[in-house]
């Protein structure tokens, strides 16, 4: 093997993540007090819009917190998200846009999103059934969003794998080499995707950003991304936005167990969730119209043990311990 073929199959050391990320998604009255907050707490984690309103409201606080206090936009973890696009050349104006508005600072991580579910985003452009059958076809937009009663996950998983390699390489190339973004992450894409995207690319992610919570820990995704270094970054710590709550499996914030923890502790349910990922060391970016005033979540919960709730089956959880040391 020569010394190049040694250099391409040397991984790169996990990426250190930021515990705490705030995911600025929504605009509403108090998304400047959640900013000051983000900012006074010391939240360095933040994902931001690559464009629109909010991304420019953000990017303009955040301008303004670095100028009053001579940082620069380095001190901060910032990511930003494209999802898979139909034209290339869109997608990199909107990269190098970024770039621009962020005074030429390469973000440390571009995702490229699985763009299934997504507001604003045109899946049936690159949504196709299973080869052999297995699924019924796609015939409009509503087909994508069917979900299985039990476990809330999509019935029809994006078979895009024809096109993800080229994608992946053009961005490898053109974003990585002019240095618009450090590193280069996937988010919501399925344990097959990724499996092949790293048979096939010789730039490898770096970061996944999926869904993990009391529900649904991911538990061999996450084993497959350790092996090959790859930081999982958890979304929907407070469970999936389209679950469709059951008899015996509410949704996860409404859980009987996870509320009665709280009661306990005299504390949100949300904070219960959150410190289950937290002390389990699972990074995680919270959606900001899922938590107003952001900044006080772990002020007075330092103490808190929640060690922790674990699934005792596909129905049932179970608290091993909580308390306050």
């Amino acid at each position: 093997m020569s010394k190049l073929d040694k250099s391409m199959n040397v991984k790169p050391p996990m990426m250190d993540i930021p515990r705490i990320g705030i995911h600025f998604t929504t605009n509403h009255s108090e998304l400047i007090q959640q900013l000051k907050d983000t900012f006074r707490f010391g939240h360095r984690h933040l994902d931001i819009p690559i464009s629109g309103e909010v991304s420019d409201i953000v990017l303009k606080q955040l301008r303004r917190f670095c100028s009053s206090n001579c940082y620069s936009f380095n001190r901060f973890f910032i990511t930003t998200s494209i999802p898979v696009p139909v034209r290339l050349d869109d997608a990199l104006k909107l990269i190098h846009d970024f770039y621009e508005r962020l005074d030429k600072t390469p973000v440390d991580v571009l995702y490229l999103e699985n763009p299934v579910g997504l507001e604003g985003s045109d899946p049936l452009t690159i949504f196709q059934s299973l080869r052999y059958g297995t699924y019924w076809d796609v015939l409009d937009e509503g087909d994508i969003f069917r979900r299985d009663e039990d476990t809330g996950t999509l019935c029809v998983i994006p078979d895009i794998l024809q096109n993800l390699w080229a994608i992946w390489d053009y961005l490898a190339r053109y974003v990585l080499g002019c240095r618009l973004a450090h590193n280069l992450g996937l988010k919501n894409f399925s344990q097959p995707q990724i499996e092949k995207l790293l048979e096939e690319a010789t730039v490898h992610p770096r970061v996944l950003q999926v869904e993990v919570n009391l529900y649904s820990m991911k538990e061999e995704l996450r084993s497959m991304c350790q092996e090959n270094n790859i930081a999982v970054c958890a979304i929907h710590p407070f469970g999936n936005p389209f679950y469709v709550p059951r008899t015996g499996k509410p949704a996860l914030i409404h859980n009987p167990l996870v509320n009665r923890m709280a009661d306990v502790m005299d504390i949100d349910a949300k904070i219960v969730l959150l410190c289950h990922l937290y002390q389990a060391q699972i990074p995680f970016v919270l959606d900001n119209d899922m938590m107003i005033g952001i900044g006080w979540m772990f002020q007075d919960t330092k103490g808190l043990t929640v060690a922790l709730l674990l699934l005792q089956d596909k129905d049932k959880l179970a608290p091993s311990a909580v308390g306050r040391r």
